[in-house]
């Protein structure tokens, strides 16, 4: 049986987590609130390829498909490369690059260099800092190289949302 009390109690510190749901019209409507486009009564479509997609070749995939392939292909460097070079190094410079100027990020980057741990990911994802901020933007702009660079963090935040996941 869920409990609804304690998902409630778990999700309350991630101020980016806007409700607990069990019904999917309750989410249906949250959602269409929330992005303005949803109808609840439609059928939400639970796979990513089109089903006249799935025997074509990747030149062929619309580019929704094109880029969730990408983002898994990516995702899946990412974690074998992970623990390769001095990642944490590569993504502590690049944020101090990215707000030179910005002396409270410049401080959540030296708090993250002293007191950063893997079971923390989760918690720096959802703060409000530069690691949601610049991570967020390289995904969006699917810029490698600083997706590269944010590596370890990423394999990180994978490993314990797997872990959440499982639990």
């Amino acid at each position: 049986i869920y409990d609804k009390q304690k998902a409630q109690a778990w999700a309350g510190p991630y101020s980016k987590i806007s409700g607990i749901f069990t019904k999917r019209p309750a989410l249906l409507h949250k959602i269409g609130n929330d992005v303005g486009v949803c109808n609840t009564d439609e059928n939400l479509p639970m796979s990513v390829f089109h089903l006249a997609e799935q025997q074509y070749t990747l030149r062929e995939l619309t580019k929704e498909s094109r880029t969730f392939m990408w983002y898994r292909l990516i995702l899946i460097v990412i974690r074998l490369m992970a623990k390769y070079g001095n990642s944490k190094t590569e993504m502590i410079a690049e944020s101090r690059a990215s707000y030179y100027n910005d002396v409270t990020e410049q401080n959540k980057i030296n708090y993250f260099e002293q007191n950063y741990s893997p079971t923390k990911s989760f918690w720096w994802y959802t703060n409000d800092s530069f690691v949601y901020r610049l991570l967020n933007l390289a995904l969006r702009t699917q810029n490698t190289e600083i997706i590269f660079k944010f590596r370890f963090f990423i394999n990180d935040l994978h490993n314990q949302i797997e872990q959440l996941y499982h639990r």
